[in-house]
Order: structure tokens, then sequence, then C-alpha cells
């Protein structure tokens, strides 16, 4: 007897991205990292709330905002605060603003179609997005575990840095550059 292929769900429009994810020139943990936040798997106080685990009312909250109530998409995309930070990220690129009203996949292909068009490597195209994503997560961290303060300049600078450390990995076409350099121009380094 034939076995039947059960399917795990609606065949969604991003698939894409996960096999994009692994694809990466970026540490192995930011590519499970990606994975994780792609499929919803990360300890979101939503996610912790709906696995049973009992959080006070007031630590439901996001923590860049402290008003509305911490998730996803909310919290990396669409906060105002966190807004800044990818306008800012997508000036320096030369990337056109526009507001992040669509869910994390959607934004993680509009970013990769962006810098497709930009004639960065094939493994690099994520990279920019997935970097963003990072130090948000860094971020969030130290302000649940270390009681941080939040600073969207250093975050911006933690982000231009970890990209310039990241435009070594793999396959290097370009002389090793000077941050300075990269600050200037980073898709020409990433290409």
């Amino acid at each position: 007897m034939a076995r039947k292929r059960i399917p795990c769900g609606p065949f969604e429009k991003f698939n894409e991205v996960l096999s994009l994810c692994w694809k990466m020139d970026v540490p192995f943990k930011i590519k499970t990292f990606g994975w994780r936040f792609f499929v919803n798997r990360l300890p979101f106080k939503d996610l912790l709330s709906v696995r049973g685990i009992v959080l006070p009312p007031d630590n439901l909250r996001c923590v860049f905002c402290g008003i509305d109530p911490e998730n996803r998409d909310h919290s990396f995309l669409k906060y105002k605060g966190v807004e800044v930070v990818w306008r800012d990220i997508s000036s320096w690129i030369g990337k056109p603003w526009r507001v992040m009203d669509e869910e994390c996949k959607a934004c993680f292909m509009d970013w990769y179609s962006f810098c497709k068009k930009k004639k960065v490597k094939v493994n690099k195209l994520g990279v920019v997005w997935i970097a963003t994503m990072w130090i948000l997560w860094i971020s969030r961290n130290s302000i649940c575990f270390r009681n941080e303060v939040w600073d969207v300049n250093n975050t911006l600078w933690k982000i231009k840095s970890l990209l310039w450390k990241w435009s070594f990995f793999g396959e290097i076409t370009h002389p090793i550059s000077s941050f300075y350099e990269f600050n200037k121009d980073p898709l020409l380094f990433l290409s």
C-alpha cells in the first residue's frame, strides 16, 4: 500500500524565504535565527503566553514601546522607533523608503529584490535584512534581561559594523577595506 503525502498546510506565497535563509553567507546561528524568525518560533511574549508560560500582564508589552503587546511584526517591523532604524538602514544602502506594513517574509523579499537589482552577490542578498533583525533581537534581549536602555544610534552602528564583518564571509572578491570605506558604499563591498 502506497503512503499518501499529507501536506503540512496551505502553500504559502513566500515559502522560498526559508530556503534563501540557509543560502546566505552568515554564521550558522544567524541562519538558524532567521529560519526561526520566519516560522515564528522565537520566544516573543505573545507566543510564550500561548504556550502557557505565565507572564505578568505588564510584562506582555513590547520592550521597545512599552505600550502594545509584543509580537514579531510589531516589535521588529511596525513600531515607530524600530521604523527609524529601518529607514536609516534603507537610506544608507540607497533603498527607497516605504513603511513596513507587510509581514516579515514579504518585507524580507522586498529587501532581497532590491539588493538583487543592485547586483549584490547571490549569497549576500538577504544579509542587510537579517543583520538588522539580529541586532534588533540582541537589543530586545538586552532590554529584557539586562535592563539596558535602547539607543537607536548605537543600534545603527552595531548593524553597520556587523555587515562590514559579514562582507568578508564566503568568497571575497574585493580588497579588504576599512570600515570607513565600507560605510560610504556598503553594497559595493557586498557585490
